[in-house]
């Protein structure tokens, strides 16, 4: 589970260069507090590191929400209500099903990503 990190660390990369900061530190917290349970299963970080996700996932919707225009906040709610579904049904097979979330959310920050860029050209 841990190779689809790599989504995430080029959205890192990505934010860093268009200067979003905020983005920047939620996820770089977020890969590397989930690498760590992923790698090592260990249970002190059960309880930040979903609250670090799920507050930078908070964070693009917010600001989509009040910078993208009606379509663009359509399509990237529409992309999170996949993510959540996902979210939803990996219950029923962590193993298989969680690394799907990985990179349906990696999908919305590079939507966000992309729709920052266009507010900027």
């Amino acid at each position: 589970m841990i190779w689809n990190h790599i989504f995430f660390v080029f959205e890192i990369f990505y934010s860093f260069l268009l200067r979003d900061y905020i983005l920047v530190f939620l996820g770089t917290s977020t890969t590397y507090l989930s690498m760590q349970r992923h790698r090592h299963f260990d249970t002190k970080y059960n309880t930040i590191e979903p609250l670090v996700a799920k507050s930078t996932m908070l964070y693009i919707t917010c600001l989509g929400l009040y910078q993208f225009s009606l379509h663009q906040i359509l399509v990237l709610l529409c992309s999170e209500l996949v993510s959540l579904f996902v979210f939803y049904i990996q219950r029923y097979n962590y193993e298989s099903i969680h690394p799907w979330l990985h990179l349906t959310v990696a999908f919305n920050i590079h939507l966000y990503l992309h729709y920052s860029i266009l507010l900027t050209t």
